[in-house]
């Protein structure tokens, strides 16, 4: 009888501690490195995967039962609570485990990324990419062979992940069933939950506008068979506060801030629309705009430039004498774009000259420069134009890749594919390669250039070629303020105030090769044979 009740005792007692020993590995599931039990957390009761898991899979530092929601998800269903908050850190957990914050897995600034595996319902890559600070590369070289089709994908912003933020990152995500990461700006919040080879848009994604007070925490079950939505969710970027503060000082901007649009989203940059300008150096290399005249112009212009395909916002540098156009600095803030003070420029043409030579110092290690004049709208294919165009300007005779053509009249030219060589300065906007600027556009700027371009920047081109579109990739409007004033003047009538063709949809640059060498003239060759 003692025996038995001894035996009893040490059961009693082995089972206690047994009990402990599986609540404690509950608990702590995830903190032990060498720990093959990964917690899942998303069943009635704790289960633990008892399976070794894969090499590369990660485990939670810090468990939270069930991600903190008050009931357990649906068979086949992961818990996810996300929270995010300007002046405090992003917050990631899922299935059970907080897997990013600032002293997890090296949560912060930028996009947070968690890769949750569809077969086991278990994360297996946490990690953040600081497209503030960094380029976008890593992120799309992480998407595109890191993540498989089938996983579940959940990203989550902090502080400001827009700056640099590529056009083609924001297409993979959008792959990934995003309809809401081209609206994405500076400093807004945002949330996703998508899938590799999803068909629709994701119904798990938010966008929050910037503000002191925004915030933006979610918590819910997802499925591991995401089903994608053929209509693109609502949108709550409609909500641009900063953009209705400028515009209740400005309602007489006619467009920029008229009813109904005061809230809209700006700096809006569409996807890549070909694999030439996907790949092109343009996208890299730095817009200088001129912008010295009027508000209302300069508004048109900016908002033209930021629906570019491929465009990076803090790319574009805005050349602008703030005690002349008030407002202008804000105005250009509203895009991201970068700021370039100039105040005691005596004529234009050394306004014009310290916007250059800042071009050319600021970013030494760009290839090629973009000119934009304000006070034209840029067609919505002007930058895969440049893109199609810019390989001629190997040649060391072509000095510039011109947007405008100055004899584009209706009636006159019509085909939006071809490209020609005239020996006439460009103007407007126009791309030309450092080592032209330096050495003849900046050379000559002094004598050259004291009006606007279409006034004639000839001599800096002297002896070179441009390259012009039959059909102008951009527009200056008449009704422009510094044209009204100019209207009596034989060429502003004669330029302006004649019906032009204007590209307003993309169309391939075909025969660019044709403008080469020996190839060229070959091509005036045939044609005054054919003549």
């Amino acid at each position: 009888a003692i025996c038995r009740l001894l035996l009893l005792a040490v059961s009693v007692v082995v089972g206690f501690y047994f009990v402990n020993y599986v609540v404690e590995l509950i608990l702590t599931s995830g903190q032990n490195k060498y720990n093959s039990e990964l917690y899942i957390g998303n069943e009635t009761h704790a289960e633990l995967y008892q399976a070794a898991p894969p090499p590369g899979w990660i485990s939670g530092r810090d468990v939270l039962p069930n991600c903190g929601l008050p009931d357990p998800c649906p068979h086949e269903h992961v818990p996810v609570a996300l929270s995010t908050h300007p002046h405090h850190s992003a917050k990631i957990c899922v299935a059970g485990k907080l897997l990013l914050r600032r002293t997890v897995n090296g949560g912060g600034r930028g996009i947070n990324v968690v890769v949750v595996d569809p077969l086991t319902l278990q994360p297996i890559k946490a990690l953040r990419f600081d497209t503030y600070a960094s380029e976008s590369p890593a992120l799309e070289t992480f998407l595109v062979e890191e993540v498989v089709p089938g996983q579940l994908v959940v990203l989550l912003t902090f502080d400001e992940a827009s700056k640099n933020l590529s056009s083609r990152a924001r297409s993979l995500i959008a792959e990934l069933g995003s309809g809401h990461i081209q609206n994405l700006g500076y400093r807004d919040q945002w949330y996703m939950i998508g899938q590799a080879g999803l068909s629709g848009f994701t119904p798990y994604e938010e966008v929050i506008p910037s503000s002191e007070n925004s915030n933006l925490s979610v918590a819910l079950c997802f499925s591991r068979h995401i089903e994608g939505t053929i209509i693109q969710p609502d949108s709550t970027l409609s909500n641009n506060v900063a953009r209705a503060a400028f515009c209740a000082d400005n309602r007489h901007l006619k467009y920029f801030c008229s009813e109904g649009v005061e809230y809209d989203p700006v700096g809006v940059c569409g996807t890549p629309v070909s694999r030439t300008l996907e790949t092109s150096p343009l996208l890299s290399s730095p817009v200088l705009v001129l912008a010295d005249t009027d508000l209302a112009t300069l508004a048109l212009t900016l908002e033209t430039l930021a629906a570019q395909p491929g465009l990076v916002p803090r790319m574009v540098v805005v050349a602008l004498n703030p005690s002349s156009v008030p407002d202008t600095a804000q105005l250009v803030k509203l895009f991201n774009f970068t700021i370039l003070p100039i105040l005691d420029a005596g004529t234009r043409a050394e306004f014009v000259e310290r916007g250059l030579q800042h071009v050319a110092v600021e970013h030494a290690s760009s290839e090629h420069v973009v000119v934009v004049e304000e006070g034209c709208v840029l067609s919505p294919d002007l930058f895969p134009y440049l893109a199609a165009a810019m390989p001629l300007l190997a040649d060391p005779t072509a000095m510039a890749v011109s947007a405008w053509n100055p004899n584009g009249y209706s009636g006159i030219n019509g085909r939006p594919h071809v490209v020609m060589r005239v020996s006439e300065a460009p103007g407007v906007v126009f791309l030309v390669t450092r080592l032209t600027l330096l050495r003849h556009l900046l050379h000559n700027i002094r004598s050259c250039c004291h009006g606007r371009g279409w006034e004639g920047w000839q001599s800096w081109v002297a002896g070179g070629w441009v390259v012009v579109p039959e059909v102008s990739r951009v527009l200056v409007r008449p009704a422009a303020p510094h044209l009204q004033r100019l209207s009596d003047r034989p060429l502003v009538r004669q330029l302006f105030y004649r019906l032009r063709r204007t590209s307003v949809r993309y169309v391939e640059v075909q025969g660019v090769d044709e403008l080469r060498g020996d190839r060229y003239f070959r091509l005036l060759s045939n044609l005054l044979h054919d003549g």
